[in-house]
């Protein structure tokens, strides 16, 4: 994703979370982005940081929204292989 994609995830955030410290400077922006937005996709981490303003109390951490990111795929993973599954009908080969 790019910078300007990853800024308006955090704005969103930072509309949730409005203690002053949270992502405070160009800097943290940029550590935020190297962590979190830099080798992952819009669409993943935009759907893992609602999913962490839906029930975080607290402002989150890069590792908040990752751990949001990586429940969102295995979710997306399991609902694959369930319909993969249920594609090859009974011939009794399933993919684990």
């Amino acid at each position: 994703m790019t910078i300007s994609e990853f800024s308006k995830i955090v704005a969103a955030l930072k509309t949730v979370y409005t203690a002053p410290g949270f992502v405070p400077n160009e800097q943290a922006l940029d550590m935020w982005y190297r962590l979190v937005g830099k080798n992952n996709d819009y669409q993943t981490i935009s759907v893992a940081a609602q999913m962490y303003m839906a029930t975080g109390k607290f402002p989150p951490t890069p590792a908040d929204i990752l751990e949001c990111a990586s429940k969102l795929k295995r979710f997306y993973m399991q609902k694959y292989i369930f319909f993969l599954n249920s594609e090859m009908g009974n011939s009794g080969k399933g993919v684990q």
